[in-house]
């Protein structure tokens, strides 16, 4: 027995098929079109800007905030230079910003840059680490430096916001410093301490009961964690909502 297959063709939509396409471009294009305003006006407000010949800046915004949040630069036909470097904010022993009286140099290789500084067991010696345009904020004081049976198990930091002794505290240098690794040394939080001076100084005392060593020190900026979760931005108007997650490090 033979079987046939008979096969239709149709060569044109329907008038309902036809009214539904209509109506998804309809509904594309209200969606386009609030988009297509918002990208006029950016262009035009750029072209006002921008109307006379010459050259033009974007200068990042200078507020922590906004560029916490990702803030557009601001368009500008001053030149706004370099941005600021960040201040020094680790010191050596063998740095410039370091100063001791009477401390002797040793080469180390397990110490921070390879040297550090050794007072004997005395009175009256001072070892000063010195940090300037320091900017406000929370900061762990951490140092560095390498054990040894002959050192005392209670060296004394005193740490100064500005000319204001704010922290004063003891480690024991008989055993290696406990903390986060940093160009292959480990540092020790002394405290965690607000500047507000625009300059801090740690100074470490000698001993009468035994050695003590300097070697590096740092101020490590401690700042609050912000997750930016959604951001939206209206489209007839300039305002834009930032949904954000913050996680508090600093002390309250």
């Amino acid at each position: 027995m033979m079987k046939s297959t008979c096969r239709t063709t149709r060569n044109a939509f329907t008038l309902l098929e036809f009214e539904v396409a209509m109506v998804v471009f309809g509904i594309a294009l209200i969606g386009l079109f609030p988009l297509t305003i918002v990208q006029s006006r950016v262009l035009r407000s750029l072209e006002e800007k921008c109307g006379t010949q010459g050259t033009w800046y974007l200068a990042p915004s200078t507020d922590r905030w906004a560029q916490k949040l990702g803030a557009a630069a601001t368009l500008t036909a001053a030149d706004p230079g370099p941005m600021p470097t960040a201040p020094t904010l680790e010191v050596d022993d063998g740095g410039a910003d370091y100063s001791d009286t009477g401390w002797t140099e040793e080469t180390d290789a397990a110490a921070f840059y390879d040297d550090r500084r050794r007072a004997a067991a005395g009175e009256g010696q001072t070892a000063t680490w010195s940090f300037t345009d320091v900017p406000d904020g929370w900061y762990q004081v951490q140092a560095t430096w390498t054990e040894s049976a002959q050192q005392v198990d209670d060296a004394r930091y005193c740490i100064y916001d500005g000319a204001e002794l704010v922290g004063d505290t003891t480690v024991n240098q008989q055993t290696a410093p406990v903390g986060e690794e940093y160009e292959e040394c480990v540092w020790q939080v002394l405290d965690t301490l607000y500047i507000e001076n625009g300059s801090a100084q740690v100074k470490l005392h000698s001993q009468t009961d035994g050695e003590v060593v300097a070697d590096g020190v740092r101020l490590a900026l401690v700042e609050n964690d912000v997750q930016i979760l959604s951001v939206d931005r209206s489209l007839t108007s300039e305002t834009v909502t930032v949904h954000v997650q913050i996680d508090v490090l600093v002390p309250e």
